[in-house]
């Protein structure tokens, strides 16, 4: 079953079990001059509603609500929003529903009485005894009580509406930060793959028409790719396998290479281009000696919810920490900045590399599947 309609089945059910709370409970309290059914269904409608509208805004905004910054305000969303359709349901039923058209008509009586006495001391010159400002606020109370309650209404709707407005502003400025760094991560060995490829021409014309394949694949594949924040996890993996190929056509049999995807992550949702940077960074850095045997190893699988990726090598390694690499590496740098903008917490970057022994990336994101909103 699809995750939407599982939130579908889940809102009707909680609809459902607010009206029949509703239900109940009105059955219980039998003062209402109205049929029990209509009342629970507005009482309910009320609750789920207000409850889902703040659903839909937060939902729209689920790369930021991801911070514990968003995650906060976004359950101060959710308990004002309670906290209001309890009022707004409790406030229905004792001056509306409970005395019916009575509580309406003695509300105009007492604004018209107000009028009627202010105007008659305006006209006379004189004012009445009685038109007092203790007698003025004993009459309105009740009015004033729901003047209270609708500006104190108009303050959640401009609160839902700053929250709504800080989201937007923020998503447009990740998402403008998202564009250059995706813009810094195309491959910048398309100078070296060409004059590999003019050197094999006169030696080796079969080696230089595969080169020649592989790399017009790679950036077809590439430029399908480009202007894309999320994509397939298979296209990624296709674009950094057209990658390996191309330099397994350069080094021959020398590098040695490996992807390994779990059934059922080839639709999983991944940020574009950040496979192939990982490739290259270990073709970069851990092949040392390009006489030596290298081998790299990428493996895709579905853990607890999350997606984990990893691009193992056999390489020289090193002895730095995550946190350095991650600041001197340029590429493995530029990849954790846009997985914490895209997840925040929810992503890891982890490196673990060991001097002759090799290195391993890994990272853990969420599993996502479906269409990029």
């Amino acid at each position: 079953m699809e995750k939407s309609r599982i939130h579908t089945l889940i809102w009707f059910l909680a609809y459902g079990v607010v009206w029949s709370l509703s239900f109940l409970l009105l059955n219980q309290s039998g003062n209402i001059p109205y049929p029990t059914t209509i009342v629970a269904w507005l009482y309910a409608t009320i609750i789920i509603g207000i409850l889902f509208g703040i659903h839909r805004i937060s939902s729209a905004f689920s790369p930021q609500a991801s911070t514990p910054f968003y995650v906060g305000l976004w359950s101060i969303l959710y308990v004002v929003g309670i906290f209001y359709a309890l009022l707004l349901v409790l406030v229905m039923h004792f001056v509306v529903i409970t005395p019916g058209v009575e509580i309406l008509q003695e509300m105009i009586s007492r604004v018209i009485a107000v009028i009627a006495t202010v105007l008659k001391a305006l006209s006379s010159g004189k004012r009445p005894q009685t038109l007092t400002l203790n007698w003025v606020m004993d009459t309105l109370a009740p009015i004033i009580a729901l003047l209270a309650l609708v500006i104190l209404f108009a303050l959640f709707i401009a609160l839902m509406l700053s929250y709504i407005e800080v989201l937007r502003k923020n998503r447009e400025l990740q998402e403008s930060r998202l564009r250059v760094l995706q813009s810094q991560m195309e491959p910048h060995f398309l100078f070296n793959a060409l004059n590999t490829i003019a050197a094999e021409i006169p030696l080796h014309p079969q080696k230089a028409e595969t080169l020649t394949i592989h790399l017009a694949e790679f950036f077809r594949t590439m430029f399908h790719t480009m202007g894309q924040e999320m994509v397939p996890l298979e296209q990624e993996l296709q674009l950094g396998q057209r990658y390996l190929e191309i330099q397994k056509a350069r080094f021959g049999e020398r590098l040695q290479f490996s992807i390994t995807i779990e059934e059922g992550c080839k639709s999983a949702r991944v940020p574009a281009l950040m496979l192939q940077p990982l490739v290259e960074n270990a073709l970069k850095h851990g092949w040392c000696n390009r006489q030596q045997p290298f081998n790299i190893q990428v493996t895709c699988q579905k853990t607890n919810g999350k997606l984990d990726i990893r691009v193992a090598d056999n390489g020289c390694g090193f002895k730095k920490k995550s946190e350095d690499v991650l600041s001197m590496n340029h590429s493995l740098g530029n990849i954790s900045q846009r997985l914490a903008l895209r997840y925040g917490r929810l992503a890891q970057l982890t490196i673990d590399s060991q001097p002759e022994n090799g290195s391993s990336v890994h990272i853990r994101i969420p599993f996502t599947e479906g269409k990029e909103s």
